[in-house]
C-alpha cells in the first residue's frame, strides 16, 4: 500500500510540476486607427481573438499588458492619423508551441493573418481602421 501511495504522490507532484511550467513571451505592435481611448474592452477582445486566431492558440493565452497612444512618427509610417501601441504577452504550456509562436511572430505572414482575423471580426463601419 505504501508503494502505491508513494507512486500516486509522485505522479501528482510530476503533474503539478508540468502544469507549472509555462513559456512566456512579450511583443509590441502599433495599430492604426485607434487611440488609447477608442481601444476599449471590446476592441481589446477583438485584438486578443485576432492574435489567437493568427497563432492558432487559445485566446486565454494572449494578455494585453499595456497600451498607449503611439508617437507621431509611428502614425506617419503607418499612414494613419492616429494609432495605439499595444504591448501584449503570450503564455503557452510547451516549449514546442513557444518556439512555433516565436517563429510566427517573426514572420510577415503573422501580421497578414492578424489583419485578416481582425477585419473578419469587426463590423463594416470600422473598415477605415488600418493595421
Amino acid at each position: 500500500m505504501f508503494k502505491t501511495a508513494f507512486t500516486c504522490l509522485l505522479l501528482a507532484l510530476l503533474a503539478n510540476e508540468a502544469q507549472a511550467t509555462k513559456w512566456s513571451m512579450e511583443a509590441e505592435i502599433d495599430l492604426g486607427g485607434y487611440t488609447a481611448k477608442t481601444f476599449n474592452k471590446v476592441e481589446q477582445g477583438k485584438f486578443r481573438r485576432a492574435v489567437s486566431d493568427s497563432l492558432d492558440i487559445p485566446v486565454n493565452c494572449v494578455t494585453i499588458k499595456f497600451f498607449e497612444n503611439s508617437a507621431a512618427g509611428t502614425e506617419t509610417q503607418l499612414g494613419v492619423s492616429k494609432s495605439v501601441t499595444v504591448t501584449f504577452s503570450i503564455v503557452v504550456g510547451s516549449q514546442t508551441l513557444s518556439e512555433q509562436v516565436e517563429r510566427s511572430l517573426e514572420n510577415d505572414t503573422f501580421f497578414y493573418g492578424l489583419r485578416q482575423s481582425h477585419e473578419k471580426g469587426r463590423p463594416g463601419s470600422h473598415q477605415s481602421r488600418r493595421w
